[in-house]
């Protein structure tokens, strides 16, 4: 064999090498003409490919690029899988913690009633409270009516506590109705942990 035809054949040998560390593409055009190359031309990067090994087995697919429209639906997607994924994740630290602070639905249930005798303790004095407030309002209202029966004025003084008395009388009435819709709420989240406590345990 001459110089130059080992040359040649070194060569030859060298390209099918690289030609198979590199690996074929296999993709198919926008006309459905299969083609098969070890480069793809930029202009159908478009399309997905396959790379094969020498024996045409698949080695590895590169999905096509995608359109602006495709891009933007799958960050969208993600998102929303990004999203679903915290709140999976934050039902399981809410288990988590449901599981470790209560041994069974009875602990539940005295824990919710420890809390609902609390705010009922609180009603019942600011109800007590709000008694007391009419009462003096009341009080105020007959004094102010005096001076009016006997055609005098009212003093200023007078006037400010009956508007003291009136705001008093709300506030009061506010955080009774507040203290009642927490107890509601107490009630409704006590339900859930003892459906979800049966759920978990059962």
């Amino acid at each position: 064999m001459s110089q130059a035809r080992s040359l040649f054949v070194l060569i030859f040998l060298s390209v099918i090498m690289v030609s198979v560390q590199a690996g074929t593409y296999r993709w198919v055009d926008s006309k459905g003409v299969v083609h098969f190359s070890d480069q793809v031309p930029p202009e159908e990067a478009k399309h997905e490919r396959k790379i094969l090994d020498k024996s045409g087995r698949t080695l590895d697919t590169i999905e096509r690029t995608k359109t602006v429209e495709e891009l933007k639906e799958q960050r969208r997607l993600e998102k929303i899988k990004a999203e679903e994924d915290r709140k999976a994740q934050q039902v399981k630290e809410r288990d988590r913690m449901l599981l470790l602070t209560y041994q069974s639905v009875s602990e539940i249930n005295a824990a919710r009633d420890e809390k609902i005798a609390t705010i009922r303790n609180a009603v019942e004095i600011a109800s007590s409270t709000l008694k007391q407030q009419k009462s003096r309002l009341s009080e105020l209202r007959q004094s102010a009516a005096d001076y009016e029966r006997s055609s005098r004025p009212i003093p200023k003084k007078l006037i400010n506590e009956i508007t003291d008395a009136k705001s008093r009388i709300i506030r009061t009435n506010n955080y009774i109705e507040r203290r009642e819709r927490e107890q509601q709420l107490i009630t409704a989240e006590f339900d859930r942990f003892v459906k979800r406590y049966k759920f978990l345990t059962e």
